[in-house]
């Protein structure tokens, strides 16, 4: 085709067609298309971040609509501004409550969590263990100087009701035949209120779920008889684990159906803390003080304006004949209450004092109660301990004889004159716990004034202190007897006080410690540790360490290489990484099911031999009591066993190795043959490994295994079917057992006893 050029343009044609075009342009470019905002029409020149919540950052000239559209989808309101202003104590205040809604905080947590790994356990945010890695230092601390743990997430429940009424309620709930050295509620030792208890509770019969608790009852005077107040009014502290708090609250709530007692959690629960090791003394002193003097100035001077108050009576009712007799009652009963007092105070001094040239807190009454009224910690400055270990200079190795000869006769004078009138205290009151948990801001703030004005704030003076007293409970904790490690004392104090006596206490010497830490003394000392060696406890599956440790193992496991991890199903293990309780109730109940009536008339026939067997293995076993002290104990378990409890239970044991070995966590135990504890107990070498048509039955599982310090080998806390113990009572008569550790096919020999806590 010809392509047409025109030869000729008319401007006035040419240039209104291009208008057009360029005003179509601008009104497209104007136009917004899809969720675009306003400001994003602007060049990039005049963009700014903040525009979309900041109107200030928009030119005048489109403020008012940036304004419309803002109105109808307003921004978000941002966080505080800057980190100033986040850094402000008002501000830190309200975000530290806001983080403790979901998990509650104790007193010490921020100083814990600058410190310590922290856990989200039993719904609160507690200190799982220290920096340091190893755990041999926790030890020698325990056993030469003072370890200090914070219990306050313990919940303390309050009973009011007539003292014969607490004692038959919670006797129908108290497990009786848990220990063989079991102790009461209704004991006389505890009803005066001069010692602490513990025991255990029953909390659903059906399931076997067990709460060990902890209970002080109210003060009693020394010279009144106990049967005297069977109908008064009485009052218990109890402290249970939060672990158990929703099933222990439902039972009580069922069983109180008239109303007889009232069960309730205290409004200002006092916190608790644990101080372990024998110069626990030494830093309690260091910072619970008070000036008796200065006490006893303060109540002279009561005496007097009482008198003058009561001469100025007299002198206006002069012509009163009776008045005047009146008086003198009120005289003598005020006379009375003031020397009771002064006695008590002189009481607590003596026994505070005396306290010091005592070695060891175990040479005291197990669970004593010694109640102080102490100056805040806050008003002076505690010396820093430079040298913990060199600070108890004081070892019973050191002494002479006749240095030690004085000091059991002074700790048997004090375990002698331990009377009730020491343990009266005013954490009882209600109205003195509320005064002290609202005055804490008023007496900060005069504690902070006065140590400005003063020259030497660190100097201890009766003038310079205000007459504030915080009433406060020490209570003695016993350790294992035969080697007295873990004893020390637990110091109740006021709500809101928590902070202040903990930064002292550090101060004074005492190191902090962890749950992890704290599980590892208390096995060392042969206890068990709730809820990781409790298998009746509902939080057995879900506590701390098992979930914790369990966890790493199983990633660990997973992520190492086929060729050089552990094949745990060539070592028949099924549960390696926890131990698998209801296996072995599965395995007893598949054996007790017959098939058919053959079956049952040879089951009967074996059962009533068995039952003969029995019988001749305890006379063999009553015939050898001269020869084994253990074996005596063991016969009278076992023939409890046979009558009291069911067969599908398990019986807590504490494991000891006889020779080299590692006993660990999650280890199977086996019982050995005759041949087997006869080479044992001959001390001739047991070199055995496991087979897979090995004939060894499975009997049970170890919680917590160790190489325990203390005893130089290993050592653990297990538990055994007490079906299987019944059975092989010949196999049982040395207290031998064989565990297998999960990562290995040989077995070590043993030695176990039972667990009486």
């Amino acid at each position: 085709m010809s392509e047409y050029n025109p030869t000729l343009i008319s401007l006035n044609d040419f240039l209104n067609s291009r208008t057009k075009e360029l005003k179509k342009l601008r009104s497209e470019l104007n136009t917004r298309r899809g969720n675009c905002q306003l400001t994003q029409t602007l060049p990039k020149h005049l963009r700014r971040r903040t525009m979309s919540h900041d109107i200030h950052r928009v030119p005048h000239r489109m403020r008012k609509h940036i304004e419309k559209e803002m109105g109808k989808n307003p921004p978000r309101k941002s966080k505080l501004k800057s980190r100033q202003s986040r850094r402000k104590p008002n501000n830190m205040l309200k975000e530290y409550e806001r983080r403790s809604k979901k998990h509650v905080w104790l007193e010490t947590h921020i100083w814990h969590a600058k410190r310590m790994h922290m856990h989200q356990l039993f719904g609160y945010k507690l200190a799982y263990r220290t920096n340091e890695k190893l755990l041999r230092g926790c030890y020698k601390l325990a056993a030469r100087s003072s370890v200090i743990y914070d219990e306050s997430y313990y919940q303390c429940y309050e009973c009011v009701a007539r003292q014969q009424n607490l004692i038959t309620f919670f006797s129908q709930l108290i497990d009786k035949q848990s220990g063989f050295n079991f102790k009461t509620i209704g004991n006389r030792l505890f009803l005066r209120g001069n010692r602490q208890g513990s025991s255990r509770l029953i909390l659903d019969r059906e399931k076997k779920v067990v709460c060990p608790f902890r209970f002080i009852w109210d003060y009693i005077p020394f010279d009144s008889n106990i049967e005297e107040y069977k109908n008064k009014t009485r009052k218990i502290w109890i402290w249970v684990h939060p672990a158990c708090r929703t099933l222990l609250v439902d039972l009580i709530n069922s069983k109180n159906i008239n109303n007889d007692i009232s069960f309730h959690e205290l409004e200002n629960q006092p916190c608790r803390f644990s101080i372990i090791g024998p110069s626990s003394i030494n830093v309690l002193q260091k910072v619970l003080w008070f000036d008796f003097e200065k006490e006893k100035e303060n109540e002279n001077e009561k005496e007097k304006k009482k008198e003058n108050e009561i001469n100025k009576e007299k002198e206006i009712n002069k012509g009163d004949d009776m008045k005047p007799e009146t008086e003198t009652e009120t005289e003598t009963e005020t006379e009375m209450k003031i020397e009771e007092e002064e006695s008590g105070l002189l009481k607590r001094t003596m026994v505070w004092k005396s306290l010091k040239k005592i070695n060891k807190p175990a040479s005291l009454l197990e669970g004593c109660i010694l109640s102080l009224d102490v100056i805040n910690p806050k008003e002076f400055t505690v010396k820093r301990a430079r040298e913990r270990e060199q600070e108890f200079q004081f070892n019973q190795k050191n002494l002479t004889r006749i240095e030690k000869a004085k000091y059991e006769k002074l700790s048997k004078k004090i375990q002698y004159k331990w009377c009730s009138e020491l343990s009266k205290s005013k954490l009882w009151d209600k109205q003195t716990r509320k005064k002290l948990l609202n005055g804490i801001e008023r007496t900060n703030k005069k504690i902070d004034d006065e140590a400005s004005k003063k020259l030497f704030p660190n100097v201890r003076s009766s003038k310079a202190y205000p007459n504030q007293k915080i009433p406060v409970l020490i209570v003695q904790t016993a350790g294992s007897k035969a080697l007295g490690f873990g004893s020390g004392f637990d110091v109740i104090i006021p709500k809101g006080y928590a902070k202040q006596f903990w930064v002292a206490l550090v101060h004074s010497g005492a190191v902090p410690i962890g749950m992890r830490e704290r599980h590892r003394i208390e096995t060392e000392a042969g206890r068990r540790f709730f809820p990781d060696d409790f298998i009746e406890a509902p939080s057995f599956y879900q506590s701390a360490t098992k979930l914790i440790v369990s966890e790493k193992e199983s990633q660990k496991w997973v992520k190492t290489h086929k060729g050089k991890r552990v094949n745990y199903k060539k070592f028949g293990i099924n549960s390696p990484f926890f131990p698998d309780f209801s296996s072995l109730l599965k395995s007893s109940t598949n054996n007790n099911n017959p098939k058919n009536d053959d079956d049952n008339n040879t089951n009967t026939n074996t059962n009533n031999n068995s039952n003969n067997n029995n019988s001749t293995n305890t006379n063999q076993m009553q015939a050898t009591q001269s020869t084994n002290t253990f074996n005596v104990e063991f016969v009278e378990n076992i023939n409890s066993l046979n009558t009291n409890t069911n067969s599908e239970s398990f019986i807590p044991i504490t494991i000891t190795a006889i020779q080299k070995g590692s006993l660990k966590r999650n280890a199977h135990l086996y019982f050995p043959t005759k041949d087997e504890s006869n080479k044992i107990t001959k001390k001739l070498k047991f070199n055995q490994k496991w087979s897979k048509n090995d004939n060894h039955c499975l009997v049970g599982f170890i919680t917590t295994g160790m190489f325990s310090l203390a005893r130089g080998c290993g050592f653990a806390i297990g538990f055994i079917r007490k079906k299987d113990l019944i059975k092989n009572q010949n196999a049982c008569k040395n207290s031998i057992i064989l565990v297998r550790n999960t990562n290995g096919a040989i077995f070590y020999p043993a030695k176990f006893e039972f667990c009486k806590n």
